[in-house]
């Protein structure tokens, strides 16, 4: 959340194992399961992007526009985005 000196490129790259590994874990026992960590690694960029871009301080709502509208143009960029619509899991 912090970390407003690297990308969001960077962001992906440091989280997408693991997150790849919860997946194959999680997803054979309880698909449900993903549902709540996928909503809070999308909130948690959320309010990264509050941090990081100034236009975004005082505007969670944009920052959720925004983060979808990457996620609509760039799936593969996180992994629990390439499982469902972009913002959710399908």
């Amino acid at each position: 959340r912090k970390r407003t000196e690297v990308t969001l490129d960077d962001i992906a790259r440091e989280i997408n194992p693991i997150v790849r590994g919860w997946i194959a874990y999680y997803g054979q026992y309880s698909r449900s399961a993903l549902y709540p960590m996928a909503r809070y690694i999308n909130e948690t960029l959320y309010v990264w992007f509050k941090r990081k871009y100034k236009r975004f301080r005082k505007r969670l709502g944009q920052a959720r526009l925004f983060v979808a509208k990457i996620a609509r143009e760039n799936r593969k960029l996180f992994v629990h985005w390439q499982l469902g619509n972009g913002t959710e899991l399908a």
